[in-house]
Order: structure tokens, then C-alpha cells, then sequence
């Protein structure tokens, strides 16, 4: 997958750091690093409860040069978008809106604290190129379930969506099966309609 994208002139490829769910990031990482030439490589988001904090801090350096996220996929920060630990995370969809949105928070937010210079931003989407688009919808459930699911927690900041958008919110934060956590086949993923992915 990592050659993949260097192939395709991806600046970076990242893991995701979610032991009980992922395989070892770092040894994954190492792999990365073998195989690939001028890819960017490292962590996306770890978690600081079940990830030692000296890990973190040294492991990306044994594989490469590289940046820490910050959150997990159980990260408070995902949930409302109002965390400031070091850096903010949010979970936005891709519209232009509530991207500029989010970025208006961080700067109001470092304005507020007097920070400079500000971190540098970045968007994660949950993408699928594929001549089918009902097989690209499936393929990409899974991730846009996890991230849905975050926006649908009570006190997620919600404003300029629709109303279509809001009821599947709705369904996936007080119906989400955690047990089946980034599946595609449960019942709260297949709510996601293929406009809405």
C-alpha cells in the first residue's frame, strides 16, 4: 500500500496507533520505510493511555524522521472539536465550510493564547478510487463509520449540515456497535447512504 502511494505521488503514507485494533504500528512503520524511498512515513494519532508516552516520544525516531499526531480513536478531542493538548483534532467532513470553519478555531484559539507560529494543518479523508462507485461506498464505510460516530456524540458542534446528514449522525452516535468498531457490515454503517459517503 505504501509503494502504492509513492507511486502515486502521495506526500506521506501514516498508521494509525490503536494496539487492540491495528497491528504493531512501528514494526509496520519499519516495513514502510524499506520499502519506500522519499515517502513521508509515521504515526497519524497515538493513544497516551495505552501507549507509553517514551515510546511515542523515541519509536518514530529508530524508524524515520517524523511528526506525531496527536488524539486516538477514542480521543475527547474527536468528539467536539474543543481539546487543546499540544494540537487540535477535529472531526469534520469535506465540505469547504466546515473545514474553514475548523481552521478558524485553531486560529482564534492561538490568538486567544498569543501562540505563535501556528502548527501546521492537515485534512484526513476517508477516500476510495474505484470504477464502481456502490463497490468504492463499502470499501470506504468502515472509516467514515468511526468518524461519523464521533460527530454523532452528545455535544458534537454540528452547525451547516442538512437535516438528511443530522439524522444519520443521530443513528450512528446512539446506535454505533462498538464491538464491531470500524466494520463495515453492522447495522450502524450500513445506515451511511453512498450520497452521504
Amino acid at each position: 500500500m505504501a509503494q502504492t502511494c509513492e507511486e502515486l505521488n502521495f506526500d506521506g503514507f501514516t498508521l494509525t496507533d490503536s494496539q487492540n485494533l491495528s497491528n504493531e504500528i512501528y514494526i509496520a512503520l519499519t516495513l514502510v520505510a524499506k520499502t519506500t524511498n522519499a515517502l513521508k512515513r509515521g504515526p497519524d494519532v497515538t493513544n497516551p493511555i495505552t501507549r507509553h508516552a517514551a515510546v511515542t516520544a523515541s519509536a518514530p525516531l529508530k524508524v524515520t524522521k517524523s511528526s506525531i499526531g496527536c488524539g486516538d480513536n477514542r480521543s475527547k478531542n474527536h468528539s467536539n472539536g474543543s481539546g487543546f493538548r499540544g494540537c487540535l483534532s477535529f472531526s469534520l467532513d469535506a465540505g469547504f465550510i466546515r473545514i474553514r470553519w475548523g481552521v478558524g478555531q485553531v486560529q482564534a484559539l492561538l490568538n486567544k493564547n498569543n501562540q505563535k507560529p501556528p502548527p501546521s494543518l492537515g485534512i484526513y479523508l476517508n477516500i476510495c478510487i474505484h470504477i464502481d462507485v456502490d463497490l468504492a461506498a463499502e470499501l470506504v464505510r468502515p472509516g467514515v463509520g468511526i468518524f461519523v460516530h464521533f460527530t454523532g456524540m452528545p455535544g458534537a458542534y454540528r452547525n451547516y449540515k442538512n437535516p438528511v446528514d443530522q439524522t444519520v449522525f443521530d443513528t450512528l452516535g446512539k446506535q454505533y456497535d462498538k464491538k464491531r468498531y470500524g466494520r463495515g457490515e453492522p447495522y450502524h454503517a450500513q445506515k451511511i447512504t453512498i450520497e452521504f459517503t
